[in-house]
């Protein structure tokens, strides 16, 4: 089995206000490039096509998430969970790297049918949760962003992981307020250990 990881960006745990949110209706509440960048390199992996057909690096995320693209992610095989059998994104045909489940474990296993040695799981708020309580995740790449005025309807479960006693912390890049990004955001990867 792959190795099981989270990536979000959510408001930084010292904000008092909406700790830890995640999203407003179904969208990132800011714009951080120097963070996108982070998550589309972490959540890029190597690449390349199974000998089952299925491109690319698998990401896990929930329907609502999915309709929040602008299109499928590139490079990476886009497994999307829904509740609704009937369910296809619009210019579904047009894709080869999205796979519609029905189930959080039926989506684990087609991650493992796909290259590389990472399931990445993107969201949002349902999806965190499920994973959280049910599986252990072995990484964590999270991005804690100072916007203590956005306004959030999403969390991130992030206190069920017990970071302190569970994880070690591996990585950690600080990115200051500039011309790009209006918030100050730290960007951190957690092993379990």
């Amino acid at each position: 089995m792959k190795i099981i990881s989270m990536i979000t960006a959510c408001i930084d745990a010292g904000q008092k206000k909406n700790q830890f949110g995640i999203g407003i209706n179904g969208k990132l509440p800011w714009s951080l490039p120097e963070e996108m960048s982070f998550f589309v390199k972490h959540s890029k992996q190597k690449s390349g096509t199974n000998p089952n057909g299925i491109p690319g690096a698998p990401t896990i995320m929930g329907r609502k998430n999915f309709e929040g693209l602008q299109k499928p992610l590139s490079e990476r095989t886009n497994i999307v969970l829904t509740r609704d059998p009937l369910w296809q994104p619009e210019r579904y045909e047009e894709y080869d790297n999205i796979r519609i489940v029905h189930s959080p474990w039926e989506a684990l296993d087609i991650a493992d049918q796909c290259p590389g040695e990472e399931t990445m799981i993107i969201g949002g708020g349902e999806i965190y949760h499920f994973y959280a309580k049910f599986v252990r995740i072995q990484k964590l790449y999270i991005s804690f962003i100072r916007a203590p005025q956005v306004e959030v309807d999403t969390f991130f479960p992030l206190k069920q992981f017990n970071l302190s006693e569970n994880y070690e912390k591996i990585f950690e890049e600080i990115h200051q307020v500039n011309e790009k990004n209006k918030h100050f955001f730290t960007s951190l990867i957690y092993q379990h250990v």
